[in-house]
């Protein structure tokens, strides 16, 4: 429970949501890309991500150089999928469309590409000022991803990216089972601190 509210329905955002509740949800909804989720349920997920790689590097390190970029490079596999369903969900809570994720991993790996271009000149000493501007090009296009990134997923909520839920057909609410005179359930369902807290 989150502040003495029910748990939401699977469907639906959770607001208010705790650290080992979020981790719950992550891999419950691990291939789910249709629906929304909760600043609290991105950014406590990308927390659990963050720590448990560290931890594999730790380990791998203590094992062996090797070790350590193989436990985390398994582990970053085995989140994948559920890293960038929970990704598109936090865009539609802010009412953007997941495809937004292109944009933004095609920034960032295409400014590694361009960095990448600089080992074609290496070989040329007299090559630095190109060296420099490839490196330099590259670092601002990935920049501008990993910002483009950070605001889209700090956006605060937005009532109209109810338009990406995808109800269970379940009538399990939390609130007051409001309907909008369609019976769709709708962001009321839940108290309005549990949707959309100031």
């Amino acid at each position: 429970m989150a502040d003495g509210l029910r748990e939401p329905p699977q469907w639906m955002p959770w607001y208010g949501i705790s650290f080992s509740q979020a981790i719950v949800r992550f891999f419950t909804k691990y291939g789910t890309f249709g629906g929304r989720a909760s600043r609290g349920e991105f950014w406590w997920a990308t927390l659990f991500l963050c720590l448990v790689d560290l931890a594999c590097e730790l380990v791998g390190s203590a094992l062996g150089y090797e070790s350590g970029g193989i436990l985390s490079n398994l582990w970053g596999l085995a989140t994948f999928i559920p890293t960038l369903a929970i990704s598109v969900r936090r865009l539609h809570d802010s009412n953007h469309p997941g495809t937004w994720l292109v944009l933004i991993y095609g920034l960032i790996f295409l400014g590694g590409g361009i960095s990448g271009l600089d080992s074609l000149f290496l070989t040329d000493d007299t090559a630095t000022g190109t060296v420099n501007l490839l490196y330099t090009l590259g670092l601002i296009t990935s920049l501008s991803g990993l910002i483009i990134a950070l605001v889209l997923f700090t956006a605060a909520s937005d009532p109209e990216g109810e338009q990406y839920d995808e109800p269970d057909g379940s009538d399990e609410l939390d609130g007051d089972d409001e309907l909008d005179g369609d019976d769709k359930p709708n962001g009321n369902d839940a108290p309005a601190e549990q949707i959309f807290p100031a």
